[in-house]
């Protein structure tokens, strides 16, 4: 009886231990120890996102990791070109968002980007989840939900995708 009693409270510990770490996961954006493995920064939904509309029926495939794509902020190539789409999204504290631009440009076949135009702005996110806490007094565990809202500064960015004739 005792072994049995003692299995039933180690599985019960392991049970609980679990549930206390997918709350904490949930908790504090993500950063408990499932979040760290699970989590996708799931609290932003994302670092940056981006759309393209394609002007044509045609799609076109991914260019080599080792392809050149040109940006052109100002000015346009001096080759012949036809515009293929347009790329539209944000990113969140990007640095440096050529290379970023340049492999966007590439999943999407093209040759280069023209017409790009930035500007900073801000999105609102929020944040949900669950906050564990034990009742010492009728030993047992309450959730409560939690919810929180955040905002964060983002570089607007859009530019038309080409490809070379």
């Amino acid at each position: 009886m005792k072994k049995s009693r003692s299995f039933f409270i180690i599985i019960l510990s392991v049970f609980l231990f679990s549930v206390c770490l997918i709350q904490t996961a949930n908790c504090e954006g993500g950063r408990g120890l499932l979040g760290l493995m699970f989590n996708d920064n799931k609290e932003f939904s994302a670092k940056r996102q981006f759309k393209f509309l394609n002007y044509s029926d045609t799609t076109y495939p991914p260019k080599p990791k080792d392809a050149t794509i040109q940006l052109f902020f100002d000015g346009t190539p001096q080759n012949s070109y036809e515009v293929i789409g347009e790329i539209t999204g944000w990113v969140e504290s990007e640095k440096n968002i050529k290379p970023f631009l340049q492999e966007k440009v590439r999943q999407i076949g093209g040759d280069g980007l023209i017409d790009i135009q930035t500007s900073t702005g801000s999105r609102a996110y929020s944040t949900s989840g669950s906050q564990s806490s034990y009742d010492y007094k009728t030993q047992s565990y309450h959730n409560s939900p939690t919810s929180q809202t955040h905002s964060a500064s983002v570089m607007n960015i859009s530019g038309k995708v080409i490809k070379y004739k």
